[in-house]
């Protein structure tokens, strides 16, 4: 209502979204926002999941901070729009940092098949805590954001292969070994818990290509200045 934007700031409700929420943005000087959702167990285990990743390397959360900000930036950030979650983002960073040689994060769910099953809404969602893990990748957190940029701008086939943390390979697998029709989903994503769920199924054959350009001219900024804030510059 209008009464409660006044007071608590502009809030919006999808109700026809794959997971129904309410996204608020506080009228504070911070412009803080957030998104709401309710009874959804498998977000709280995804917390937990992610949350245990930052833990593993300090080098991953404000890579993980950095790109979502940048995302966000570039406006790539929106499913609506057909583009992906800063979610989905995350995962890509994930991988990406396990398919380094040596790889920056452990594979936390590697053994999950011999793990006691944890199902939460019908899916198997054990993985495993790692906490001997070090880390023999010694680069510096600016260099793994130009690895980044470069990885998904130039590397990684974003159209033919799919971005998969349960079993992270390089060159990627193709779409075929997931059941997923290549026209059908340009870019896949797979989530980690919900593996028959394409994070990326909204983007489009316009937005992929806009996904790419992002990320290519992300690395040239970084290449040639070194400089962070240049990737809050405006999409060119």
């Amino acid at each position: 209502s209008s009464g409660i934007n006044a007071e608590y700031g502009d809030i919006i409700v999808l109700t026809h979204t794959r997971v129904p929420i309410v996204k608020k943005q506080h009228p504070s000087r911070h412009e803080f926002k957030f998104d709401l959702c309710i009874e959804r167990p498998l977000g709280v285990n995804n917390s937990s999941f992610l949350h245990h990743y930052t833990r593993t390397d300090p080098r991953m959360k404000p890579m993980a901070l950095i790109i979502k900000a940048w995302a966000r930036g570039q406006g790539i950030c929106n499913v609506q729009n057909g583009f992906v979650s800063s979610y989905c983002f995350v995962i890509m960073l994930i991988f990406f940092l396990q398919t380094l040689d040596p790889p920056v994060l452990p594979n936390l769910l590697a053994h999950s098949e011999a793990l006691p099953p944890r199902y939460i809404c019908g899916y198997n969602c054990a993985w495993e805590p790692v906490v001997d893990f070090k880390s023999a990748n010694r680069s510096n957190l600016g260099k793994l954001l130009l690895r980044f940029f470069y990885f998904y701008g130039y590397q990684f086939d974003l159209r033919n292969s799919v971005v998969s943390i349960r079993n992270p390979k390089l060159p990627g697998q193709p779409k075929s070994n997931f059941g997923w029709d290549k026209e059908a989903y340009l870019m896949c994503v797979q989530d980690p818990f919900e593996i028959d769920h394409n994070m990326a199924k909204r983007v489009k054959e316009d937005t992929l290509d806009i996904i790419k350009e992002d990320f290519r001219i992300a690395y040239a900024r970084l290449l040639k200045t070194g400089n962070l804030a240049e990737l809050w510059k405006p999409p060119i």
